[in-house]
């Protein structure tokens, strides 16, 4: 199935049907949507739907455009895909990048949702937190879009000529079908990363703040992990506590990719154990040995924020 977009553009969808509701899922920008599908399939043996879409610029379609686009046109990609969903319950969920899009739409759109599922947010703060990885890439992309002649000396020079055990170390990645995928931004040749960093510098506006998202009442459930280099779990509490009505569980064991890697226990450990809390979802259909009890925690302590506790 093809997404046809407000401009024209043809985007590819991927999407299961099941009884319990459906969690539309908002993927990171630049990663195609096949990396999504051991989530998918888990969790419609869990009973739930899943939909995604591959979004505009890479690995999507695009056009002469791509400078220009902006985080309107992200939403109303979204609005033009939850059009298509059949009547029934839907949780928006959302990795890293893709999770400024979400909150945009559920802003706007807080009505059509039943809750917010977020995985390992990104620096909205400008946080000296900030993972390592993750703060490269943005100081990359601001310097390749003021100045595009830098563009094949950075590509050449820095992404293009990893070895596989140094992609490895940092994406802490064995699978080499995952890895490939989340790598794709960087080694699919100069024109693609350029399309990408164009792509995170339209995701910087407008601010993440306590004022932007106080129209945002849906239930939300922000999850980060203490293992992620590419952005700090820091930014998931900083997250949370700028939401209204957000819960956040920061996972010991978990590294950026490990919702996409170790799907089986991510949906098992963190999504049914949520979703069972939503009245409107009928996960009466999940086999309750899939699901695990979740028990917010009723606040974020000054330890947490330093990580000398949990807040799982």
């Amino acid at each position: 199935m093809q997404l046809i977009t407000h401009d024209g553009l043809a985007l590819e969808v991927l999407r299961t049907q099941a009884q319990a509701g459906t969690v539309v899922f908002v993927n990171a920008l630049g990663i195609g949507n096949a990396v999504t599908l051991d989530l998918a399939q888990a969790l419609q043996a869990a009973g739930v739907g899943f939909v995604t879409w591959d979004r505009r610029g890479l690995p999507g379609a695009y056009d002469d455009r791509f400078r220009e686009y902006s985080l309107d046109d992200q939403v109303r990609d979204l609005e033009c895909l939850m059009a298509t969903l059949d009547p029934g319950p839907v949780v928006l969920a959302a990795w890293c990048t893709g999770i400024h899009t979400a909150l945009a739409y559920a802003r706007k759109w807080p009505d059509r949702l039943e809750a917010l599922l977020l995985f390992n947010s990104p620096n909205f703060f400008n946080s000296r937190y900030s993972g390592v990885a993750g703060d490269a890439i943005g100081k990359v992309s601001r310097i390749l879009v003021d100045d595009e002649s830098k563009l094949d000396f950075m590509y050449h020079t820095i992404f293009a000529n990893n070895t596989e055990q140094t992609a490895t170390r940092l994406t802490g990645l064995a699978d080499t079908r995952i890895r490939g995928l989340v790598e794709a931004p960087f080694k699919s040749g100069p024109q693609a990363l350029l399309r990408y960093m164009y792509l995170i510098q339209s995701a910087a506006l407008p601010e993440v703040d306590h004022q932007w998202c106080a129209p945002i009442r849906v239930p939300a459930l922000v999850i980060g992990g203490r293992q992620d280099t590419m952005v700090s779990f820091q930014d998931s509490l900083s997250l949370g506590e700028v939401l209204p009505a957000a819960q956040v569980r920061i996972m010991d064991d978990w590294g950026h990719y490990t919702l996409l890697s170790d799907t089986q226990e991510s949906v098992a450990k963190v999504m049914l154990g949520f979703l069972q809390t939503l009245e409107a979802f009928d996960c009466r259909t999940v086999a309750p040995a899939c699901l695990t009890p979740f028990t917010a925690p009723s606040f974020v302590s000054a330890a947490s924020r330093q990580g000398e506790a949990d807040v799982e």
